[in-house]
């Protein structure tokens, strides 16, 4: 039933605890409840459905396949930690699970000789957190009925999109958003929100951020060509936008928005991303565009890596302190695998 006070705050996720520094993610009912109903619908989860809870409980899509699954009336599978992080394969099969979602770091982790029978009952897997390799990709799509790439952030309650991979080439792309409401925009990656440069965020620079952005959905094909030459930054808008940080009104400020106008809620990701053109099946004359994920914004150090969110700040901070170097800078790069490697450039100090 529809809350009284869809505002109501219903609960706070803390994330980037590796950077010392967690951050409350204060989330609404209408946020919720908005991720709940659109999770449902797109994966298909009805009363028939068998969901394992395959991520940890201190990760927000644990919070929402609980209730999602409930709110279905389905089954929730449920195992301990340890057996699903050294055996999901197992796991899978012997819930008989229909749906799972879960981070392409643990889904790696199933031998390949398990896949066949871990996916024997599934209809629909979807994988996020993280980007999904090429090559995990193209072991599983074989085999389910459905496999999916979601992605979203805490911020906003979970995920907020859920692409249907049809090839490996395409793991990494951003699809459309989770319910009606939810809205994807994309603006220049540049500045930090704020046009005097003191960080404050107040409301005229608010209000040209708002207007400089442009809406995914009303992107021209031409548009496309354009994008691949730059880099966009992604933000998203709806009801499943949260009302900020914790007790930190100075980083809500820089990352949350409102439109007066409207009472739209909006939030400045610091995802980049590609617009590529996207023609529509044989039959329909409208074309569109889809995004594919880039990375993060020049200034934002943080990066997903094996489902955890990780400052390379952080990082580098522990190296110098080792007095052994004079200079750091942590980055992500991809193996030979698609898998992430977390790699510390150095200049060593005279005579280290």
């Amino acid at each position: 039933d529809p809350d009284p006070d869809p505002r109501r705050v219903s609960h706070v996720a803390f994330t980037s605890g590796s950077a010392g520094k967690p951050r409350g993610c204060v989330c609404t009912h209408e946020s919720l409840a908005h991720y709940c109903h659109g999770k449902n619908t797109r994966m298909g989860v009805t009363r028939d459905s068998t969901v394992l809870l395959a991520s940890a409980h201190t990760f927000d899509p644990c919070l929402g396949d609980v209730f999602a699954t409930l709110a279905a009336g389905a089954t929730l599978a449920t195992a301990p930690r340890a057996r699903l992080a050294e055996s999901l394969g197992s796991c899978l099969a012997e819930s008989r699970a229909t749906h799972a979602l879960t981070t392409p770091t643990m889904l790696a982790g199933v031998p390949a000789a398990e896949v066949p029978r871990a996916a024997r009952n599934l209809a629909v897997l979807a994988l996020g957190g993280e980007p999904m390799s090429p090559a995990l990709a193209g072991a599983w799509l074989p085999r389910v009925a459905c496999l999916a790439n979601a992605y979203g952030l805490t911020e906003c309650g979970v995920y907020q999109t859920l692409s249907r991979v049809e090839h490996a080439l395409d793991a990494d792309r951003i699809g459309e958003p989770l319910g009606a409401g939810g809205r994807l925009l994309v603006a220049g990656p540049g500045g930090d929100g704020d046009g005097d440069g003191d960080g404050d965020g107040d409301a005229a620079d608010a209000a040209a951020l708002l207007r400089a952005l442009a809406p995914v959905d009303e992107l021209r094909f031409d548009d496309a060509a354009k994008g691949n030459e730059r880099l966009l930054e992604l933000w998203i808008a709806g009801p499943q936008v949260g009302i900020g940080y914790a007790c930190d009104a100075a980083a809500s400020r820089r990352r949350f928005f409102v439109d007066a106008r409207t009472g739209e809620r909006f939030f400045r990701t610091g995802d980049l991303v590609r617009v590529e053109a996207r023609r529509e099946p044989p039959g329909k004359q409208k074309s569109g565009v889809s995004l594919r994920f880039a990375g993060r914004r020049e200034g934002e150090r943080e990066f997903k890596l094996n489902g955890r969110r990780v400052d390379a700040r952080e990082i580098e901070r522990a190296v110098l302190s080792s007095g052994l170097v004079s200079s750091c800078a942590c980055l992500v790069s991809e193996s030979n695998a698609g898998d992430g490697v977390l790699t510390a450039h150095v200049v060593l100090r005279d005579g280290s």
